[in-house]
């Protein structure tokens, strides 16, 4: 062989091992984290007709990375409604593309299409974007609907049995924000605003990063994390599914196994032909 194409020849098979795994899930066991188990408790342990409300602040630029988190959670969200522990989700977003980024995770993803699966009003609310971002949130701790006075497509919210009851964001049974920045400002208004009157679980999807952030600045306040790829594809098992995380996860395994098998032979390879008098290289 060639010298020159050894590198290109090792890319290729590199790029062949990253992209089975996204082809067809390998099956390697994963092991589940305390974390997880926690978090899928959480979302698991709803009952008595509780009401979710899921804020989408994952931008397009991270969803790729954030979006599986998404998905996983409301697949484990729609599946409560279904068994009646779980009214239903009322789903809203303060970032200008959230619009964008919800129906993309539902229709492309998830394999599970809260447009088709639930009854629109009385099991789903889909609000759409609530300009304001933080000015909002605070709004919304206070005066839910003075402050959305309307979903998504203009229907008043008072005609939205689902939100029968719901006056400010402590009326929520469970608060789930799933964020790629800006973690701190749903802690100052919907955890340590008064206004608020929280009795809810308030739980993060977020990247690493944002959640050694959250739990410097806001401990016990926030009651369990997901994050994306690893922590992903453990809840992924938990719900008895492969989806985006688990091919993601296997891919990076392969890759690591592959940078292991590569070393070993680049080594044996050296070796051989130093001992054998010939150009070690």
């Amino acid at each position: 062989m060639k010298a020159e194409y050894e590198d290109s020849i090792i890319y290729l098979l590199g790029i062949m091992v990253a992209v089975l795994p996204l082809v067809h899930t390998l099956g390697v066991a994963i092991e589940i984290s305390p974390d997880t188990t926690e978090y899928y408790n959480y979302v698991d342990g709803l009952k008595d007709g509780a009401i979710v409300y899921v804020e989408l602040y994952t931008g397009i630029r991270g969803w790729f990375e954030q979006g599986q988190s998404d998905v996983a959670v409301l697949k484990h969200i729609i599946n409560k409604i279904h068994a009646g522990d779980v009214r239903g989700v009322v789903i809203g977003t303060t970032s200008p593309e959230g619009p964008v980024v919800l129906p993309f995770s539902l229709k492309v993803m998830a394999g599970a299409n809260v447009w088709d699966e639930l009854e629109y009003g009385t099991q789903f609310v889909w609000l759409g974007w609530i300009p304001g971002f933080e000015t909002a949130q605070a709004s919304m701790a206070q005066d839910f609907r003075g402050t959305v006075p309307t979903d998504k497509f203009g229907t008043p919210i008072d005609d939205l049995s689902l939100l029968d009851g719901i006056t400010k964001m402590g009326d929520f049974d469970m608060v789930i924000v799933s964020l790629y920045g800006g973690q701190d400002a749903y802690q100052r208004q919907w955890t340590r605003n008064p206004s608020a009157g929280r009795n809810y679980i308030f739980m993060f999807d977020c990247g690493i990063s944002h959640r050694t952030a959250a739990m410097s600045f806001y401990p016990e306040q926030i009651q369990a994390f997901m994050t994306p790829v690893r922590q992903t594809s453990e809840y992924e098992k938990l719900l008895g599914y492969k989806g985006l995380a688990t091919s993601l996860t296997e891919a990076q395994l392969a890759l690591q196994f592959f940078g292991i098998g590569l070393i070993i032979v680049a080594t044996g390879i050296y070796w051989y032909r130093r001992l054998s008098g010939g150009e070690a290289r």
